[in-house]
């Protein structure tokens, strides 16, 4: 199974446009588009239910000068075990001049015997923002199953005018549940939500992220980079890990004077 979605968010005048193009299983849907939005909203969703080994999917979004969207998912994604071939989730996100995005689409969950290899790419002018976040739950934990086997390779790569910044590669195989378990691995940690900030006052941001991104569920933290700052979030307890994520999106986007600082309404259905 292959999947594609390609997105075009255009800011003309005071509008916004989106030229879009999805093949299936993929889908784009726009809720609520009105043409005096100051923030186009777009979920995705994955129409077959979940990825198995050998499925692809390719997301491509580019937001042209000046434009502004934030960008879910309609559900939790599933990567089910697979005996042979990998499952690919390869996403690339460039943003022009005086953009400003939201990519904040809901929890992947990891079956066992998953083998998943996802990339996200963002390549960010020096003068837009971006604030990109993935979550990945570790297992079916309310049907008593933990991920103790498979792979699972996640890899961010974060660029500004092409040139490389950052790059992060979690990469876990073999014994999947000593990793999870050690202390120096995840310490019995059952999810993980990873988010980056890119701009150009990301240093000026550190202090007020550091205070919003506390939580008493989870072990947190916050590293400055260059004009990147990385957040990390893991925990115990699935939904205690999205609720602080979720929770500091919306502190931090409230930080930053959004109209609407919200989660989008869909990660409440």
């Amino acid at each position: 199974m292959y999947g594609k979605a390609d997105i075009v968010v255009h800011k003309v005048g005071e509008q916004h446009r989106v030229d879009y193009y999805h093949q299936s299983p993929m889908r784009i849907f726009l809720p609520a588009l009105r043409q005096d939005q100051k923030e186009v909203e777009i979920v995705l969703a994955n129409t077959s239910g979940g990825l198995v080994g050998g499925d692809e999917m390719q997301i491509d979004l580019t937001m042209e000068s000046g434009a502004a969207s934030v960008i879910t998912s309609q559900a939790a994604e599933k990567a089910y075990g697979s005996k042979t071939a990998d499952t690919l989730i390869n996403t690339t996100i460039r943003l022009r001049a005086g953009s400003r995005l939201r990519w904040i689409p809901q929890e992947t969950i990891l079956f066992g015997g998953v083998r998943l290899r996802r990339k996200i790419a963002l390549d960010v002018h020096s003068t837009a923002t971006a604030m990109a976040g993935e979550m990945l739950v570790f297992g079916r934990h309310a049907s008593g199953e933990s991920l103790t086997q498979g792979l699972v390779h996640d890899e961010w790569q974060v660029r500004i005018h092409g040139k490389l910044v950052w790059a992060d590669s979690l990469h876990l195989t073999g014994d999947i549940a000593g990793q999870m378990n050690s202390p120096a691995g995840f310490g019995g940690s059952k999810a993980m939500a990873t988010l980056v900030y890119v701009s150009d006052d990301a240093a000026e941001r550190l202090d007020c992220v550091k205070s919003l991104v506390i939580s008493k569920a989870c072990m947190t933290g916050a590293t400055l980079i260059g004009n990147v700052v990385i957040f990390r979030w893991i925990g115990k307890d699935a939904t205690q890990v999205r609720q602080a994520y979720g929770r500091f999106v919306e502190a931090f986007s409230a930080e930053l004077d959004y109209a609407d600082n919200r989660i989008p309404a869909v990660w409440g259905i």
